[in-house]
């Protein structure tokens, strides 16, 4: 039995096996193939050349230390990128992926990080002990929708999920961009749990929320203007907190604060000027209305 590998096309090695006391059968055969199918991956990973090996491995050491925060500026190399062909301006994507499977040695791991590389063009794939890491320049690599086509097959097929960063155009910016990833990818396990990958634009609402009540809790740090009110409603019966909710809610509009309030315009004017009255608020002040805003959806999600 035997497998020839092949490498940027050209024939490479051969390998060889055979049975004892009996002929190879069908599972033999799958499993050479198997074996080979590895093996070409291995040359695919770590020999691109023995000329330009040395700069495959330190690409990767360097991309550690990228991702982890450890390189200050003067260390870092003007000419790492040319490796890869790779521009310092082209467009990067981070992408933190999460396996799901109780195997996460390091030969798994890193075999795993090969599978990305081989799955997506232009991207490079790391293991660190934070998860793996993988950096997707979009200049030259898949168009985003053909990326996206791609991800939530190869996430099903190897049981794990991806947080994905903001797209940025400064390869030396990427830890900041690691964390775009993994905070991704905690908020989206965390509210989106049947979803495969998660983008981080579509959670940094609910990052800034997390990081607004990460000292002080929720009721102490909402505008004092909306504790004002829900006593005031507490105490007479009365829905001003929830009137000056829905006229945020309904873009400032009074006519359809009232329709939703099921009032009269006139009862909802008559409101209005109960709590600027009361609050001292000035609802013309764009960093009021900015921080009013906030602070309702602070409390709503804690509701």
């Amino acid at each position: 039995m035997s497998y020839n590998i092949f490498y940027q096309g050209k024939y490479t090695a051969r390998l060889l096996a055979q049975t004892i006391d009996r002929n190879p059968s069908q599972g033999d055969l799958a499993l050479v193939q198997r074996l080979g199918q590895a093996i070409t991956l291995v040359y695919k990973r770590y020999y691109n050349s023995l000329e330009n090996y040395s700069d495959h491995i330190q690409f990767r050491n360097t991309l550690k230390k990228l991702i982890s925060g450890s390189v200050s500026t003067a260390e870092r190399p003007k000419d790492l990128l040319v490796y890869r062909n790779w521009k310092q301006v082209n467009t990067f994507q981070m992408i933190k992926f999460q396996l799901s499977l109780k195997d996460n040695t390091g030969i798994s791991l890193e075999y795993f990080c090969s599978q990305i590389e081989n799955a997506f063009s232009e991207c490079c794939a790391v293991k660190l002990p934070e998860g793996i890491f993988c950096i997707r320049n979009l200049t030259l690599g898949d168009n985003t929708s053909v990326f996206l086509g791609k991800l939530p097959y190869f996430l099903r097929e190897n049981v794990c999920k991806a947080g994905i960063s903001n797209e940025f155009s400064n390869f030396y910016d990427l830890h900041t961009y690691c964390f775009e990833a993994d905070v991704a990818l905690v908020i989206g396990e965390r509210t989106d749990s049947m979803l495969w990958y998660y983008h981080f634009r579509d959670y940094a609402f609910t990052y800034l929320k997390d990081q607004c009540v990460l000292e002080l809790p929720v009721r102490q740090i909402c505008h004092p203007a909306l504790k004002i009110l829900m006593e005031f409603d507490e105490k007479e019966h009365a829905e001003l907190y929830l009137t000056l909710k829905t006229f945020f809610e309904e873009k400032y509009n009074g006519s359809h604060t009232a329709d939703k309030l099921c009032i009269h315009r006139t009862t909802f004017f008559y409101r209005l000027k109960k709590i600027e009255t009361l609050t001292g608020i000035d609802l013309d002040n764009f960093d009021q209305r900015i921080y009013l805003m906030l602070s309702f959806a602070l409390i709503t999600s804690i509701e």
